[in-house]
């Protein structure tokens, strides 16, 4: 039997999975080294076209860390027929990397920050901002890892300590 992807993309899929990517989770690591394994890395273009319109991804963030229905409504149900995963954090130890983050790449006004904003101000803000689903440091990890997708696995990132 064709997978319907098959059609949509013109190549065939052998070997493929769906890394759902959710930010300071190790996504970047994890999504470079499943290269092109990844139907989301293989198909970025694709998903450029089908999320141009997305706020969330018009400034800094990839369509590679699209939300599972937004990879659902792009690729359509065969996609639920490749093996899919996804990574979370502590969600602590995700918040200070979010903050750490966008104080290396100046994103302090992203964050609604004032210059010497401080961490719990960046917690306030948070807060504020936790059912805005275009602001990606407060989508939840539970949207990318339940909901209309199926996700076969779950990586639990967690922080080296060096002693």
């Amino acid at each position: 039997m064709l997978n319907p992807l098959d059609q949509l993309i013109n190549r065939p899929f052998v070997y493929t999975m769906v890394y759902l990517r959710s930010p300071k989770t190790a996504s970047s690591s994890i999504f470079a080294a499943c290269g092109q394994r990844n139907l989301l890395c293989r198909e970025e273009k694709v998903l450029k076209a089908a999320l141009s319109k997305e706020k969330k991804y018009s400034n800094k963030f990839s369509p590679t860390h699209c939300l599972p229905h937004e990879a659902l409504r792009t690729f359509g149900r065969g996609i639920g027929n490749f093996f899919t995963f996804s990574s979370c954090r502590n969600p602590f130890d995700r918040a200070v990397s979010q903050f750490c983050f966008g104080l290396k790449n100046k994103f302090r006004p992203f964050y609604g920050l004032k210059e010497n904003g401080s961490f719990l101000e960046y917690c306030e803000f948070l807060y504020r901002n936790r059912h805005d689903k275009n602001y990606w440091p407060s989508i939840l990890q539970t949207d990318y890892t339940s909901g209309c997708l199926r996700v076969d696995y779950i990586i639990r990132y967690e922080e080296l300590q060096l002693s």
